[in-house]
């Protein structure tokens, strides 16, 4: 498979009411998939990014502060050439 790499990153706290708890984002390394959250993500929380939905009540600290997620390469290789967010796990209350 061609493609970069498809990482899944996760809250270590879960997800409550209107918080995300998790992304698949591609990209070639663990480093780019946190600038890229980091660029994305509205601290507002209520803007949509294709079919990913940006940090809720979490807050954008969350997706950058490494002690605070994991980040998991789930596939070597993916269909996506760019680094981008594939899907978000987001809990709607």
């Amino acid at each position: 498979m061609a493609g970069i790499p498809l990482f899944k990153i996760e809250s270590k706290d879960g997800a409550s009411y209107d918080e995300a708890n998790a992304f698949v984002v591609a990209a070639a390394s663990e480093d780019q998939v946190r600038a890229l959250l980091s660029a994305l993500i509205d601290p507002e929380g209520d803007e949509e990014f294709g079919n990913a939905r940006y940090a809720g009540d979490e807050g954008i600290y969350t997706w950058i502060d490494p002690t605070r997620l994991t980040c998991t390469m789930i596939s070597e290789g993916s269909i996506y050439e760019e680094p981008t967010v594939v899907i978000c796990d987001f809990h709607h209350g």
